[in-house]
């Protein structure tokens, strides 16, 4: 999680440095600087990672949490689109909120039955882990709001 969140950290800091010079030459050139990173990036994984095969370990993958979360970051996201434009009162507003809770209820119960779940939330019984990742999920809204507000600034204010 910390090479995965410094990893993150360094590419916030330095992509938009090197994405708005290269968008200040020629956009697309965001595109070929990109292109060679997540080649390198796709070869250096396959050669230096291990897969973990569920027939090797007896683990066996957890379908049911997959769809029923995928299913609920669906719905909530389709909520939060159509809410403001169609009104948040509207009835299709309204049923994909509703219809996303169902599917997080359904999680939940599910993850609890299985025996290898998606997640599992006997791991926030350990407060370091708990608060670790309630640490990262403020440092996430922090900095990505600063992100959108600097886009926002940057592109209305100065015509960009």
């Amino acid at each position: 999680m910390a090479i995965n969140s410094s990893v993150m950290g360094v590419g916030i800091a330095v992509g938009p440095l090197v994405g708005g010079f290269l968008s200040f030459i020629n956009w697309r050139y965001v595109f070929v600087f990109n292109a060679p990173i997540a080649l390198a990036g796709f070869v250096l994984s396959s050669r230096l990672l291990k897969e973990v095969k569920p027939v090797e370990t007896g683990v066996r993958p957890d379908y049911v949490g997959s769809v029923t979360l995928s299913a609920f970051m669906t719905l909530i996201v389709l909520f939060l689109t159509v809410g403001p434009l169609e009104g948040w009162a509207h009835f299709t507003t309204v049923l994909f909120l509703l219809v996303s809770l169902v599917f997080l209820v359904l999680f939940l119960i599910m993850e609890r039955r299985v025996r290898y779940p998606l997640i599992n939330f006997s791991l926030f019984r350990n407060r370091r882990f708990t608060g670790s990742i309630i640490s990262v999920l403020l440092n996430s809204i922090t900095r990505f709001s600063a992100i959108f507000l600097l886009t926002i600034y940057f592109q209305g204010l100065w015509g960009g």
